[in-house]
């Protein structure tokens, strides 16, 4: 889970945040800055899946409606995060 959820990082998030340094860096780092330390995995969940339905202003997309198995791609970058 955790191995998939860094492909999933690295093809969909890794475009704007990086993960302990690795990513583009144009958005936060969300790891070695505490940004998601602290956050219960199911906030994450739902915040991955909709951003917008938690924070409204926020320019991050959700995780593509079309993807494959969607929940367990998700599922599976909260773990990687963990």
């Amino acid at each position: 889970s955790v191995k998939r959820g860094y492909k999933s990082f690295v093809k969909m998030c890794a475009v704007c945040h990086q993960v302990n340094g690795f990513g583009s860096g144009k958005s936060s780092e969300l790891v070695a800055n505490g940004k998601v330390q602290g956050l219960d995995n199911k906030y994450l969940l739902n915040f991955i899946s909709n951003p917008r339905s938690l924070k409204p202003k926020t320019k991050m997309p959700p995780v593509p409606k079309k993807i494959k198995n969607r929940r367990n791609v998700i599922i599976d970058i909260v773990n990687y995060y963990d």
